[in-house]
């Protein structure tokens, strides 16, 4: 999922299953992630790079869900 063209105000809520496989979701830099994903055989990974969080952004991003025996990535470029 590519949120990079995505705008909004406040909080976004994503519901995310992955079962025996994955899921890729690409965030702009400078969105609050927060991740509420139950992992059973299976993770989680923000492999985001530590940016500085811009000033006036209050993009949050939530991800609720299950990743069972699968994977949930969160990555910005």
């Amino acid at each position: 999922m590519n949120l990079t063209q995505a705008d909004f105000e406040g909080q976004v809520v994503i519901d995310v299953t992955a079962i025996f496989g994955g899921t890729k979701i690409i965030v702009p830099q400078g969105w609050h992630v927060k991740s509420e994903v139950t992992a059973i055989f299976g993770g989680l990974e923000d492999k985001r790079g530590i940016m500085p969080i811009a000033e006036g952004q209050n993009k949050l991003l939530i991800i609720k869900g299950i990743a069972l025996f699968g994977g949930v990535d969160i990555r910005s470029f």
